[in-house]
């Protein structure tokens, strides 16, 4: 319970500048981790967003900066209301180890690298999404790892 009040108040502060934003959305995530997403929609070419979720029974935060692409580069046209997205940002992620006979919690630090593609549906506006990451973790202890995510937000303004 004290780690998932930790993710609440660090999704909260992340985020906290963006709470009177234009376009934002909100929606449930399923894979690793599996839990609730938030999205800022700065402009056409970024966004911001985030997950807060549970994977195995512990904690993960995310907070990234996307980059929106119209089309593949190798597609000639764009195909409607679909596009695909890259980005960076930190993760969080509580795991439990054994150290001396004994279960201890650890909090992991990393960098997160998201590629994804999203389909915009209208009236009303959600948005359903299908992400692969690359996380590489550096504190206390270095190791990558690969996640996969599927999505659904709703926007409102």
């Amino acid at each position: 319970m004290k780690s998932l009040k930790f993710l609440v108040i660090g999704m909260g502060i992340i985020f906290s500048s963006l709470v009177m934003a234009d376009t934002h959305g909100v929606g449930i995530i399923l894979g690793k981790p599996t839990g609730i997403t938030y999205k800022y929609l700065h402009s056409n070419a970024i966004e911001y967003d985030g997950h807060l979720g549970l994977t195995s029974g512990n904690a993960d935060i995310h907070a990234r900066r996307l980059h929106v692409k119209n089309k593949f580069y190798s597609v000639k046209s764009q195909i409607k209301n679909t596009n695909w997205y890259w980005g960076y940002g930190l993760s969080l992620h509580q795991r439990k180890i054994n150290k001396n006979d004994s279960e201890v919690r650890q909090t992991l630090i990393g960098a997160q690298a998201p590629l994804g593609i999203r389909y915009l549906f209208q009236n009303p506006t959600v948005e359903g999404f299908a992400e692969v990451s690359g996380t590489l973790y550096v504190a206390p202890d270095s190791f990558l790892d690969f996640s996969g995510v599927i999505g659904l937000r709703f926007f409102f303004d």
